[in-house]
């Protein structure tokens, strides 16, 4: 069974970096300035997302020269799934 980094819960405790991750979930692959708009959150988009991919969260995809965009990593949020089935009743 996978231990999980403490670092995963912090990162997502925040809400910011939540919302981040359920817009991705919902809509797939989205570049900054997407996630900018629909979080309405001009500044800090870009940090809450090194934060997410440096703890395995969200992966980056350069489109182009000139665009990057970000989407949910299915395997880790598969490894925090399978983490917090140990706290299921059976």
């Amino acid at each position: 069974m996978t231990e999980l980094d403490r670092g995963t819960f912090a990162a997502l405790g925040e809400e910011t970096r939540y919302a981040i991750v359920r817009v991705l979930r919902e809509r797939g692959e989205l570049s900054p300035l997407e996630l900018s708009k629909i979080l309405e959150q001009y500044t800090t988009v870009w940090h809450h997302l090194q934060i997410l991919k440096e703890q395995g969260l969200v992966y980056s995809r350069d489109v182009d020269a000139r665009r990057t965009v970000y989407g949910l990593n299915l395997e880790a949020i598969e490894r925090i799934k399978e983490w917090t089935s140990l706290f299921q009743s059976s």
